[in-house]
């Protein structure tokens, strides 16, 4: 985890996906600078979807930020896990 907008990752960024009882599952990063309003101005951030069907990931994105960081990657969890009630498959 990243605590503050100057702080770079060491490793991969990784998404954790959740699918449900059919495989699918889906969810968004949202990255810009961290600093400047450039992301309203100039319509400067980056939005990675990621969808996963039948245990296929794809990743979209959207958006003309280019963060400097590692490669980007999505990990199929294979356990469900519960939070506030609420399970996330």
């Amino acid at each position: 985890m990243l605590s503050h907008v100057d702080e770079k990752p060491a490793a991969p960024i990784e998404l954790w996906a959740y699918p449900d009882a059919a495989g699918n599952a889906a969810g968004s990063l949202y990255e810009d600078d961290g600093e400047s309003m450039d992301y309203a101005r100039q319509n400067l951030w980056l939005r990675t979807t990621a969808t996963m069907s039948a245990g296929r990931a794809t990743l979209t994105e959207a958006g003309r930020y280019r963060p400097a960081r590692p490669k980007l990657s999505v990990v199929a969890a294979e356990k469900a896990m519960t939070f506030a009630g609420s399970t996330a498959q």
